[in-house]
């Protein structure tokens, strides 16, 4: 601490103060860029750098995450096939495996379609309690 006059000047965050020795989950909320995020498999549709085709694409049977810390297992989420000439069909399903009937959609698709994955739910387990985080959308666009 700095002392300036009548002024004193913290070198740490009250945040910082209010939770220094009580590093647990509770205590201590993950910051902006520590939330796990979900991939569609091995595509990680966030990164503009990745590139994939409809092989790739039709290739993955799982949605998973990415996170620091505690490591978290997709528990369930919806699927949204948004085609460019067509309704859209929105599929929903328990774990983070693709459903049979998932797969097949996806083989269908056609250039400018889009998958919607969304509701995306996660569980981590940590001493003995279960957390859970609502994840972000994922959008994959049919190269």
């Amino acid at each position: 601490m700095l002392t300036i006059g009548d002024m004193r000047i913290l070198d740490y965050s009250p945040y910082e103060a209010a939770t220094y020795g009580k590093n647990n989950i509770k205590n201590n909320p993950p910051k902006a860029g520590e939330m796990p995020f979900a991939t569609f498999g091995s595509i990680d549709a966030s990164d503009a750098k990745t590139s994939y085709t409809l092989e790739d694409i039709i290739a993955q049977t799982e949605i998973l995450t990415k996170d620091v810390g505690l490591t978290y297992k997709v528990t369930q989420f919806k699927m949204i096939l948004a085609y460019k000439e067509l309704p859209p069909m929105m599929m929903s399903t328990s774990g983070n495996q693709l459903s049979y009937q998932m797969k097949e959609a996806i083989i269908k698709l056609k250039t400018g379609d889009r998958i919607i994955i969304e509701g995306i739910t996660a569980a981590a387990e940590h001493n003995g309690e279960t957390y859970k985080a609502n994840l972000s959308p994922i959008i994959i666009t049919i190269p």
